[in-house]
């Protein structure tokens, strides 16, 4: 297990995690040895049971933004089994992907520009490598060794007429109501109160899954700031009621939606 050392349950030791709820903490120090607590720590990581077989772990500057996002199938932290992410140091996501009982698995991407576009995107199948596109060289690669250009994908030749009629996901209320629902359920945390951020506000930048039942699920964050108010976004958005599902041709289909969620600082 590469964590090293367990702070048990809630830290109330520490006032400024005085609103913990919920998971276990480890600390470290600046080259990621063991710290004894979280004043002479560098970094945090929190760990979360989100079910028997799914452990989420997220890593912290200690008074900063998310640093990576790990998801385990197993308490032991030794089998990757979902969503795995790594942010700069201003918490702006860079590079993701996802796993399978602990081999990579989809689509993973690298070096993601302020679009959220990757430089590099890399295709997998239950670990086996399939291909790796290269925007930068404008060249896609396959596991033979073989490297081709790019192909155009939006040429003539390759287009198929597809009419597609979508109505996005909807909370039920409409704008209004999903605004009405976040500014009464949203609390600035103390610990976030008690640190410095320029400016009036901080702003977390969040993506979300619409089932076609209308449930939220898949919360992921984007853009980290601190650690309570990325928490407090998560849990607004998990206690959020049903929206609306998302309908293409008729039929109701799974949305992504990604959402800006502010914490004024004064």
């Amino acid at each position: 297990m590469r964590t090293l050392f367990l702070l048990a349950g809630i830290l109330f030791f520490n006032a400024l995690f005085s609103q913990i709820t919920e998971g276990s903490f480890y600390v470290y120090k600046e080259d990621w040895s063991s710290a004894k607590d979280l004043e002479s720590a560098s970094y945090f990581m929190q760990m979360l049971k989100e079910s028997d077989t799914s452990y989420v772990c997220r890593y912290y500057q200690k008074n900063g933004p998310m640093i990576k996002w790990e998801t385990y199938y197993d308490a032991t932290l030794e089998v990757p089994n979902g969503q795995f992410a790594w942010y700069n140091q201003k918490g702006t996501l860079d590079s993701l992907g996802s796993t399978y009982r602990g081999r990579k698995d989809g689509t993973w991407e690298y070096l993601l520009d302020d679009s959220g576009r990757a430089h590099i995107r890399e295709e997998y199948y239950r670990g086996k490598f399939l291909k790796r596109e290269n925007f930068m060289s404008k060249t896609v690669q396959y596991p033979n060794g073989l490297t081709e250009p790019i192909k155009n994908s939006d040429s003539a030749d390759n287009k198929e007429e597809v009419t597609i009629i979508q109505t996005p996901a909807e909370f039920k209320g409409g704008v209004n109501g999903w605004i009405k629902y976040l500014s009464k359920e949203l609390k600035t945390p103390d610990r976030f109160l008690q640190q410095s951020f320029a400016g009036n506000k901080a702003t977390v930048m969040v993506s979300f899954i619409i089932s076609k039942e209308g449930k939220v699920s898949d919360i992921f964050i984007v853009q980290s700031r601190e650690w309570s108010i990325d928490t407090e976004t998560i849990r607004v958005l998990k206690k959020s009621p049903d929206w609306k599902p998302a309908f293409q041709n008729g039929r109701p289909v799974l949305y992504r939606h990604k959402q800006s969620i502010s914490f004024a600082t004064n």
